[in-house]
């Protein structure tokens, strides 16, 4: 009809053994691809979080890519963060900012220190995007140590994972070992949690 959305459209797609960076060390199966964006809004879906924007594949003059919905009307997180805006629900805010970290963790994103990769609408509701460094074969998280609150439901779907699952939604754009990383994560993640807990008591970090 009369309906015009923008959206962002994204068509890289590297793999390298060894990438090498003008500063730190190099990097060990270096990654960044369309599909992870794909492979992130799925992963999002399937644990009910709602931080990716909807996100598919198409092709465009023969080249495949990722197309992603814009999200309107949205600054990013370090920008929030710089004119000190304060969203009116602390609580809320806090149970968003835990679950999107933990999410970064889960998918292994390289970029997860980037304020800009997070966005933050009008509603205070926050939206993650530029998952296209994630996903790593690593069997490991990149750091828990800000993963200190944790959702009841989000831990119980983290649990009900399994390769099947995963094998069903993302196998177009993650490998096996992708898939097995992922998993491997996931159990670092939940045992984590289970730690804290004994560390600090339920009351004091878990939510609904």
């Amino acid at each position: 009809g009369t309906r015009t959305a923008r959206a962002v459209w994204k068509t890289i797609d590297i793999y390298r053994p060894i990438q090498r960076f003008d500063e730190g060390l190099p990097e060990i199966g270096f990654l960044d691809t369309y599909k992870n964006e794909i492979a992130a809004y799925e992963l999002d879906k399937l644990l009910d979080l709602g931080f990716v924007p909807p996100t598919v594949e198409r092709t465009i003059d023969h080249e495949p890519g990722s197309m992603q919905l814009w999200v309107e009307g949205c600054i990013t997180e370090g920008e929030r963060f710089k004119r000190q805006l304060q969203p009116p629900d602390a609580l809320a805010w806090s149970n968003q900012v835990y679950a999107i970290r933990l999410f970064r963790q889960l998918i292994y994103d390289a970029d997860y220190r980037n304020a800009s990769n997070i966005l933050c609408d009008d509603a205070f509701r926050l939206w993650s995007v530029d998952h296209s460094r994630a996903f790593r074969t690593q069997p490991k998280v990149l750091n828990t140590e800000f993963l200190r609150r944790f959702s009841r439901d989000l831990l119980e779907r983290l649990r009900r994972l399994d390769d099947d699952q995963l094998e069903r939604h993302l196998s177009p754009w993650l490998t096996k070992t992708q898939r097995k990383s992922l998993l491997a994560r996931r159990d670092i993640i939940l045992e984590h949690a289970e730690k804290v807990i004994a560390e600090r008591g339920e009351k004091a970090t878990l939510y609904p």
